[in-house]
């Protein structure tokens, strides 16, 4: 997300300093200019992130019941990531 603001900005988009900081201002720039509209997806996969990222392992039972759903939040993950380097291409061909 830090990369297709940098070139958002690059092609003509207002993008503060302060957009940049945290995931969670990335995104709501992304929706705030209507680059994404489902905001509901976007947070659930920050904190997806944010868990893996920022606390323990949790116990076997919870990790169990995540693999049930990992196929479906890899799909998701990966259509954003395919959207955003998409959209960075785009953004740095000049397009709005």
């Amino acid at each position: 997300m830090g990369d297709l603001l940098v070139a958002a900005r690059g092609a003509g988009y207002e993008v503060l300093e302060g957009h940049l900081k945290k995931l969670s201002t990335r995104i709501d720039w992304a929706l705030a200019k209507r680059v994404f509209h489902n905001k509901t997806e976007l947070n659930l996969l920050r904190n997806e992130r944010n868990e893996r990222a920022h606390e323990n392992p949790p116990p076997l039972a919870e990790r169990q019941a995540q693999l049930k759903v990992a196929p479906t939040l890899a799909s998701l993950y990966l259509d954003y990531l395919v959207s955003i380097e998409q959209l960075i291409a785009k953004f740095q061909t000049g397009k709005k």
